[in-house]
Parts: C-alpha cells; structure tokens; sequence
C-alpha cells in the first residue's frame, strides 16, 4: 500500500511539472513500460486482496511488494526509478494507466461469467434435486395407496 501511495504522490508531482525542470535520466535498468504496467496491474490487483484478505496474507507472512518484485526479477529501486522516468511523460503515464484499468476491468467481467456460470450450474442441481425428491414422494404415495387397495395393515403401511 505505501508504494501505491508513493506511485501516487509521485505521479501528482510529476503532474504539476514545471516546464524549467528537467526530465529524468533514463536509468540503466529501465524496466520496459509494459512490463512496468503489467506489475503494476498486479500490485493493484494485490493490494485490494490485501485490503479483503489482510489477516490471511499476514498469518501467512506474504509480502505482496516482495512477491511482485521476485516475480518479474526487478528490484524496488527499479521500480521506482522506471516508475518516475514514465511518469514525467503525463500523457503516456495515463495512456498506460488507462490499459491497465481496461485490462482489469476485462479481468472482472472474465471472472464474473465463471461466477454466473458455476451459480447457473449450481441452481440447476438444486432444481433437479428438487425434482427427483417430488418424483421419489409421488412413488411412495402410489405404493402406499396400493398397498391400502390391496387390505394391507395400517401398521405395514408408511405414513408420510
């Protein structure tokens, strides 16, 4: 969460550029902008689960930022520095923000017809469970009934 706040700051910064400041030096280990995108796609995608599952990550000693960071074999320092170098370019920095948000939302939407999939798949064995239960009733009130038709005693026939 405190890099996501930092990425913001900076970023608030960066938009309020003076045009007598300089732009950043390209750093040696400039991370490329989509790969930059791509993990900060999934520091976002993290830190809302963080925000959801906080006890779990914890109990379970996951570090979101390290993860990340191991992941795609980058560093915090070229996260940061990668990070300022695209985010001077204001314009570029909300075209690259605007994907990721598409790509989330693609993500949501992805996940959202599993989740209506797997409820329809759900109430249909619901449904047919109801169905087999109705239909196993009306069989035993026939065997039932024949089994008066037939003078059967009240003690060998069940009661519903």
């Amino acid at each position: 969460m405190r890099l996501l706040i930092t990425i913001f700051v900076i970023s608030c910064f960066l938009a309020c550029k003076d045009a007598s400041v300089d732009p950043p030096k390209k750093p040696n280990n400039l991370i490329p902008q989509d790969k930059l995108a791509i993990v900060i796609e999934e520091m976002l995608l993290i830190s809302a689960a963080k925000g959801v599952n906080k006890q779990i990550m914890e109990t379970k000693g996951l570090q979101p930022d390290t993860y990340i960071f191991d992941k795609y074999q980058i560093d915090s320092i070229q996260f940061k520095e990668s990070n300022i170098y695209y985010a001077y370019d204001v314009e570029g920095y909300r075209k690259m923000y605007e994907q990721i948000q598409k790509n989330l939302e693609r993500r949501r939407a992805g996940y959202q017809r599993l989740l209506d999939e797997e409820r329809r798949k759900r109430d249909s064995v619901i449904k047919a469970n109801k169905t087999r239960d109705s239909l196993k009733r009306v069989k035993q009130r026939k065997k039932v009934d024949s089994l008066k038709k037939l003078g059967a005693k009240p003690s060998l026939v069940k009661k519903q």
